[in-house]
This record gives C-alpha cells, sequence and structure tokens, in this order.
C-alpha cells in the first residue's frame, strides 16, 4: 500500500513538474512584454526599453534591463535617463501558510565596471490575510534593505519627469533644473504595524 501510494504520488509530481517546465517554455513571453513596454510607456509618458522578461518558481516574475528614456525639449531626442539591470518582483507562497500575504520588490542598479558592485534595493511588504478579508490594507510589515543602491539618477528622473509636466512651477523649474544628487542608499530598516501602533526598527 505504502509503495502504491509513493508510486502514485511520485507520477502526480512528475506530471505537475512537467505541465509546469512545459507552460514556461511555450509561454508566449514575448508577446506580454511588449504589451508591458507598451502599458508602461503610456502611463509614464516615456520610452521604456525592456531586454528580458522571464518568469520563476515560486511566482517571480524579473525584468533584465529596464531602460527609461525621457525626451529632451532642447534637442528634440529621447535619451537614458533611468537603468535598472534586473527588476523582479515575488510572492513568498510559504508566509500563505502562517496567514501572511508577503510581496518582494528588488531593483538591481546599472553595474558600471567589472570592479563596481551591484547596488541592490529590496522591499518587502507583508499583509496579515485576516485584515485583507475584512478589507484592511494597512500592512503589517515592511522591511528596507538597501546595499550601494544610487540615488541620483532616480531623483534626477523624477525632478525633470515634474519640471516637464504642466503642473510644474514656472519659477521653480529653473532651479531644479540646476539641483544636483550624489549619493547611495545604504539602509535596513523594518516598520511594523499592530494594533494601530507602529514599531519602527532601522
Amino acid at each position: 500500500m505504502t509503495k502504491r501510494f509513493l508510486l502514485i504520488a511520485t507520477l502526480l509530481t512528475s506530471f505537475v513538474a512537467f505541465m509546469i517546465l512545459f507552460i514556461l517554455i511555450t509561454f508566449p513571453f514575448g508577446l506580454i512584454k511588449e504589451s508591458l513596454i507598451l502599458q508602461v510607456s503610456e502611463q509614464l509618458g516615456q520610452p521604456v526599453e525592456i531586454e528580458k522578461l522571464s518568469v520563476g518558481l515560486p511566482l517571480t516574475i524579473s525584468l533584465s534591463r529596464v531602460v527609461l528614456e525621457q525626451h529632451q525639449q532642447t534637442t528634440g531626442e529621447n535619451r537614458e535617463s533611468l537603468r535598472f539591470h534586473r527588476i523582479a518582483t515575488k510572492l513568498k507562497v510559504s508566509h500563505l501558510l502562517i496567514g501572511r500575504l508577503t510581496l518582494q520588490l528588488q531593483l538591481y542598479s546599472k553595474k558600471n565596471s567589472k570592479k563596481t558592485k551591484t547596488g541592490y534595493l529590496d522591499l518587502e511588504v507583508q499583509f496579515r490575510l485576516v485584515d485583507l478579508f475584512r478589507r484592511n490594507t494597512l500592512p503589517a510589515k515592511i522591511k528596507l534593505s538597501a546595499r550601494q543602491f544610487p540615488l541620483t539618477n532616480i531623483l534626477r528622473y523624477a525632478i525633470d519627469a515634474y519640471v516637464a509636466s504642466p503642473q510644474a512651477n514656472a519659477l521653480v523649474k529653473p532651479l531644479l533644473k540646476q539641483l544636483l544628487f550624489k549619493g547611495y542608499l545604504q539602509s535596513q530598516s523594518e516598520i511594523t504595524f499592530n494594533n494601530n501602533q507602529v514599531t519602527s526598527v532601522a
């Protein structure tokens, strides 16, 4: 009886693994990537390039070499404004067993040279399933971990996007164009929300 049960379990596991592998191989990631590029470009109003989109297990979506461009009013051309070596989103399936929905976002910065380490930013947001069922979307915990993550281009991109928007103050625009930021984010922090109380650990 035990041998038959193990045989059936092995066959079922093999079948499920084969189906997952088959889906990953035949899934039209190219079409999904082009659709994603179109949607993000429309939302940002700026060209976006994604070299590769891939899906991993368990429930991980990765974008490789993501480039955001901005239109230059002075030259009339688009130039690279922001680049990420890799962007990954992940759902931690194991946390569902303890009543938590955990979403993770990982950003990896552009690697400038062989001597330069790739900077990263890891943001993790946890929700209690009980709270979500009660339509309470306040996270239970937010964790941030970053190492040598460059802020220069991100801040410059945000400022340039604001300057190009119709809502930008005409008096402030010249000042914002002259601002220059240089720096890296190096942080390890955690914020816990519990019974309307907020606890922060850095």
